[in-house]
Formats: structure tokens, C-alpha cells, sequence
């Protein structure tokens, strides 16, 4: 009698997309002053008030001109405050409703920018606007004695591709000092050169099981 055993191979390929593609991006290395509004200033403490001031410096940037801005806070309380501001960008808004995407699709948001501070360290943020929420692509409250480039890149802040329109800006923040249980002032003044925003979309990876003629081996073996 002869047995015959039969042994089937699977053969199983995956295919990976990691290529990010780009959807929107810009870079302003003029960063003149009437391009930058203050749309939004907050601050962590009850009373007070703020002082906030922005100027356009024509050289001395990473390279040429860049944008200067100072900010300070003077709190009515003992605790420890903070101010905060948002710039929009004019001109800088991107649909992604218009790249034909699926609903929902998550968009990742790539940013960076030149900064100095003179002086202190005035934290540094660049955000992306949707739906009236505002979202960081980072922070960074590191001072810089020479001009540096900070950056980052965030696909899980909630961006999505039928959120609505995306407005790009700068966030500045600083907080007071506490002496005696009385806050003192704190102004402190930064420069900013070269912002660069980015929204792109990376595919899903996908795997797919071939079954078929084509992709089974099939081994016989006789006993006697």
C-alpha cells in the first residue's frame, strides 16, 4: 500500500506604507509683524494683569529679520501665576476636507521654529487650530542663549481629515516668580525665525494571506 502525505505551505506577504504624504506645508522666514495676530491670552491665576508686546526687528534673526515678542505678568495674589498667548499666522489655514480622504482620517502635524531668548527662558510652542480646539505639535520651555531649532511631530492630537479648516500659529508662555508669598513680575522676551508647519497622512500598513494554487507547495512522500 502506498500512503501519501501531503504537506501544505501558506505564504503569507506584507505590504508596508510608512511614506508619510504631504497634504499642506509652509515655511515664513520673513516673519513680519502684520502677519501674526493675538487671537487668545490666558493666564493661571484669578487677579492681575498682563503685559504683552510684539515687534518686528529687521536683522539679527537666523538669518535677516524675525519677530520679537515679550510678555509679563504681575499677579494680585500670593500664588504662582502664568500668561499665555496665541498668534495666528494670516494666511495659514489648510482644509483637509479638499485631499479626498476617508471620514476621520488622522493627519499627523509636523512643526519647527528658530528661537533666542533675551532674556529668560519664554516657553515656546507651535499649535495647530480645528474646530475651535487648539493643539500643540510640541512645547519647550528650555532657554535658548543662541538661536536653536526646536521642533516636533504629533499624530495624536486629534486632527483629522473632516474636523474642519486648520489654522497654524505660535503659543508663548511664561510664569511669575514667588518671593514672601507675593508674586513679582516676570517679563521675559524671545525671538522667533523660520516657522515651518506641516499636515500630512501616513497609510495603514496592510498584510495579505495569498491561498491559492500559486502560493501552496505540495510535497508528497511514499511509504512502502
Amino acid at each position: 500500500m502506498k500512503n501519501i502525505t501531503l504537506t501544505l505551505v501558506t505564504i503569507t506577504t506584507l505590504s508596508v506604507s510608512a511614506n508619510a504624504q504631504t497634504l499642506y506645508s509652509n515655511l515664513d522666514t520673513a516673519m513680519v509683524l502684520a502677519n501674526y495676530t493675538n487671537v487668545n491670552s490666558t493666564s493661571g491665576a484669578l487677579a492681575g494683569s498682563t503685559t504683552q508686546s510684539t515687534s518686528f526687528i529687521a536683522s539679527g534673526g537666523n538669518t535677516g529679520s524675525y519677530l520679537k515678542i515679550n510678555q509679563g505678568w504681575v499677579a494680585a495674589s500670593g500664588g504662582g501665576s502664568s500668561v499665555g498667548n496665541y498668534y495666528d499666522r494670516t494666511g495659514w489655514t489648510y482644509d483637509p476636507s479638499l485631499a479626498g480622504l476617508s471620514a476621520g482620517t488622522v493627519l499627523k502635524f509636523t512643526a519647527s521654529i528658530d528661537t533666542v531668548n533675551d532674556p529668560g527662558n519664554q516657553g515656546t510652542g507651535v499649535y495647530a487650530r480645528q474646530g475651535g480646539v487648539t493643539r500643540l505639535a510640541f512645547y519647550d520651555s528650555a532657554s535658548q542663549l543662541s538661536w536653536d531649532t526646536i521642533s516636533g511631530t504629533d499624530h495624536q492630537t486629534g486632527l483629522t481629515s473632516d474636523g474642519g479648516v486648520i489654522q497654524f500659529g505660535i503659543f508663548t508662555a511664561n510664569s511669575t516668580r514667588n518671593v514672601s508669598g507675593v508674586d513679582v513680575r516676570v517679563s521675559q522676551t524671545a525671538g522667533y525665525d523660520n516657522l515651518n508647519v506641516a499636515i500630512s497622512v501616513v497609510p495603514e500598513p496592510s498584510s495579505t494571506a495569498l491561498l491559492g494554487l500559486g502560493s501552496l507547495g505540495l510535497l508528497a512522500r511514499r511509504k512502502r
